[in-house]
């Protein structure tokens, strides 16, 4: 609730910097719309944010219309809720993520992940002598790759993350297959 009416107060004191006013205070006739207990509650909210130091609280004369002034804290505040806001986007990606039909709850996921051994060794085996190179070997984990490619490609839902780790693969094959060729002559 706190989040929500000092949202409300920053867009308040925004329209009416636009308006001229300066954006220092505001006059809360949101109270007149509302029943007893939605204005104590926002009023309690308000009270909150005071003591907080965020805002400040006038009132002339008595029962008349309360206003509300930024305080010296209110930048401070105003800052926080874009980290806040930032960090709220950033926590939409991750749950995005992690629900989507190739996320971590999936074997879309931890399939490509378990299948990056290979293309990690056959990078690893490009600082070994070219003649302990299987021709063999490595033609077959060619076609493996490209096969997998297309199929990474065509499954639904399409899996980016298989297809890159084959690309991979097949890019350290084909070099592995290049110098295994050379030595042969």
């Amino acid at each position: 609730m706190n989040r929500m009416v000092a949202k409300n107060l920053k867009r308040s004191f925004l329209d009416q910097g636009k308006r001229g006013g300066g954006g220092k205070g505001e006059v809360i006739t949101a109270f007149e719309r509302k029943n007893k207990e939605a204005s104590a509650r926002l009023f309690y909210e308000i009270l909150v944010l005071k003591t907080k130091g965020l805002v400040d609280v006038k009132q002339d004369p008595a029962f008349g219309y309360i206003l509300v002034l930024k305080a010296p804290q209110w930048t401070k505040l105003t800052k926080l809720m874009e980290s806040l806001h930032f960090a709220e986007a950033g926590m939409n990606i991750l749950r995005g993520f992690w629900n989507s039909p190739i996320g971590p709850k999936t074997t879309h996921f931890w399939g490509p992940v378990a299948n990056w051994g290979i293309p990690i060794a056959a990078f690893l085996d490009t600082q070994k002598p070219p003649e302990l190179i299987s021709g063999n070997m490595t033609a077959a984990m060619c076609v493996y790759s490209l096969l997998y490619m297309s199929f990474a490609w065509m499954v639904q839902p399409r899996n980016p993350l298989l297809l890159v780790c084959h690309a991979s693969n097949e890019t350290a094959q084909l070099y592995q297959l290049s110098r295994w060729m050379k030595t042969q002559g």
